[in-house]
């Protein structure tokens, strides 16, 4: 396991007459693809491993899934009636 600091940041700086400390940046993880693999349960949740993080996405609402249907639809219309492309899908 690799740990690496946040952005850096400025340590100190002034302000006025005195001078104000900043906070230490917390540490963070950085994973590689065999410590994921080993260590997070299997799931069908979409994860993507990015630069040494985790990366998680949100499920899609249902707003984002009539979207998706309609726009679907209007490109099978298209497709068949235009086109002649054959069979469409709409899969995830």
């Amino acid at each position: 396991m690799r740990n690496t600091l946040e952005k850096p940041q400025p340590v100190w700086f002034a302000h006025g007459m005195g001078t104000i400390t900043m906070p230490r940046p917390k540490l963070r993880r950085l994973w590689t693809f065999n410590e994921m693999a080993a260590e997070l349960a299997e799931t069908n949740a979409p994860t993507e491993l990015w630069d040494g993080e985790i990366i998680m996405s949100p499920a899609p609402k249902p707003s984002h899934q009539e979207v998706v249907f309609n726009l679907a639809s209007l490109l099978k219309q298209f497709g068949s009636l235009i086109l002649s492309l054959g069979p469409s899908r709409c899969l995830p």
